[in-house]
Parts: structure tokens; sequence; C-alpha cells
């Protein structure tokens, strides 16, 4: 994409990939965000998921007017695979995804594009409706034994597992794509397999990311989608978690520590919002018993801090016991582990 003159090369393309789907409301706002960046080297592709409302529309009336933008009409797949459409399409050198009810900062694209030299850069990013979010990283380079050991410690936090606030490399990419049958933590494991490809990461602690709260579903809804495809996200995880130990040197007792600890608290919160039967409970935890992910993830000794009554009850295959357990705690309201 660089061509050069007079022995200069230009700088660098950034494709921005924002999915679209009903977000008539948010739309202009990310749009005009983006439109409005220091750094103006980029294509913007909107890829409109099959809108019912105005979204595809709005996209069509940006792209007659600003040659950035790029609109493409798909019939709805879901997110994952709207990401995908675009990542096919891109051309830019670099890749960044922004959410079409999220917005940016307008130093936001030259904040990331001034390090590329590294492979991954990650931004911090600013939750809206929230007081407080910490998810701190270490600001630098990082690489070899240093990048292990932060990745050791945050693998499972936001600001790794989030395919926005980040810059990636288009040619590393490669094939790496969403898991369509996934509608939740499908991002999660998008990053983690790019993370295996990766020599390098820059941190910086820029808050150009503003993640809109407004728009998240309501907690039932979410944690249901999510507790549906509990299993199938284990099932995909399994080999990703193999390919992690052998880039970063960690071990997979840490490593599902790390990563298990959100989605586990996501399904026992489900469990707890939803307060369904005791039939349900002992067939979700009969099937929780034979995933060797959560055998290794509640292994006592390895997991210390979770070590209470579900833990040991899980351990040693007490399953009557543990389904009466967290029935009576989930009906009060209480965590059960």
């Amino acid at each position: 994409m660089r061509e050069i003159e007079h022995g200069v090369s230009a700088p660098p393309t950034i494709s921005v990939i924002v999915p679209v789907y009903n977000t008539e409301q948010y739309l202009r706002r990310c749009i005009d965000s983006v439109l409005a960046q220091t750094y103006q080297n980029f294509e913007l592709l909107l890829i409109d998921d099959g809108s019912k409302d105005s979204s595809g529309a709005i996209c069509d009336e940006y792209a007659a007017k600003d040659t950035h933008v790029k609109v493409f009409h798909k019939e709805n797949g879901g997110v994952s695979d709207t990401r995908n459409y675009g990542l096919d399409l891109a051309q830019g050198e670099w890749i960044t995804f922004v959410d079409s009810d999220d917005w940016l900062s307008k130093d936001y694209l030259d904040d990331l594009i001034r390090h590329t030299d590294s492979d991954l850069v990650i931004a911090d990013f600013t939750v809206e409706g929230e007081k407080q979010w910490n998810e701190d990283l270490p600001v630098g380079k990082w690489q070899g034994n240093d990048l292990n050991r932060i990745i050791e410690g945050s693998i499972g936090i936001a600001r790794i597992t989030a395919p926005w606030c980040k810059l990636l490399r288009r040619a590393l990419v490669g094939q790496i794509r969403f898991y369509t049958e996934l509608t939740t933590q499908e991002d999660s494991l998008f990053m983690f397999r790019y993370l295996c490809v990766v020599q390098n990461i820059q941190i910086i602690a820029q808050k150009g990311y503003h993640y809109n709260r407004e728009t998240i579903g309501s907690l039932s809804k979410s944690l249901e989608g999510n507790h549906v495809q509990f299993y199938d996200y284990l099932r995909l995880l399994e080999p990703i978690i193999l390919d992690l130990q052998k880039r970063f040197e960690i071990s997979r007792q840490k490593l599902i520590q790390h990563i298990m600890y959100g989605v586990m608290d996501k399904e026992k919160w489900y469990m707890i919002n939803k307060k369904i039967g005791i039939r349900q409970i002992y067939e979700d935890l009969k099937k929780q018993r034979k995933q060797l992910l959560l055998q290794e993830f509640f292994r006592p000794k390895a997991n210390a801090k979770r070590f209470n009554i579900f833990s040991t009850l899980f351990q040693h295959k007490c399953l009557c016991l543990l389904t009466i357990y967290v029935y009576v705690v989930t009906h009060f309201n209480r965590e059960y582990f």
C-alpha cells in the first residue's frame, strides 16, 4: 500500500472495520469520529449486516460524500461474520476494529500508528457510563521474556481479549478469523490466536476509544447467550491454550486460571440471575464435570483463591450435593464460588 516518491515512503494505511447492525441512534457519532481523525491515511469499511433500521442508508449517505468511506451490505450473519467480511476486504497495512455504537477521540489513530515497529498496539479505553474501570497494563514495548510475563498476568482482561482499542498488522492476521458459531467470547478466541503470531507488543496509555455502556443488553439476555454457547467455547479454547502455552512459555494451570475466571463469572451470574430449576442445574453441572478445562480450573491446589464449598464438591464429584448447594445459594442471590 505504500507509495515511494522522491525517496519518502507514504504513511501506512489503516483499515478501520466497523460492523453495523441496527445502531441508527449512535452510528453518525461513530462515523463522524472516524472521519475527524487527525491521522487521515485510512479506509473506513462500514459493513452493514442486514440492518432493519436506517443504519444502511446512513452508511450510504456518508459513502456518497467522503472517499474514505466504503460501504458493503450483506445478509445478517452476526458480528463475527461481519468482522470476517471486513477482514477479507481490508486493503490497509494495519487493521483496527470499532463497534458502531462506540466512538473515537480525534487523535486515536494517530496515537496507534506511531508504533508500527510493533506487531500489536494496545491502547486503553474509556467506558462511558462507568465511574471507574481499572485494567492497568505496563506502558512500553514488550518482547521476549518480558512479554511472556505480561501476557501471563493479563491474558484474561478486556484490554487483551477485546478486538477494539488495538492496531493489528494485516500481514500477521492472515487467515485468522472470528468463530462464526459463537456469539459470545468469540473475540477473545480471535485475539488469543493473533497473540500466538506476534513477536512484540506496544502498550500505550491513551484512552481514545470510547466504549458505549448504554447499549449493553440486559444482564439476563447477555448471560443467556453466554450460557447456551458455554461448552462450544470451551471446546474451541482447548487447542488455543496449547498454542498459548508454547508461544509464551506459560504453565497450563496459570493460563486456565486467568482465562476462565471471567468466563465462569458470567456462567455463575447467569444461574443466579435466572434462578433456574434444580433439574437444569444438575444437567449443567454434569456437563461441566466432563470438561477437562473446568476440572483443572477447580483443582484446589491450583486454584487456592477459589477453594471453597463449590470447588471441593466439584473436585470430589459430589454432584447431587453440589446441585442442592447451587440451587439454594442462587435462589438466595448469593455467589456459589
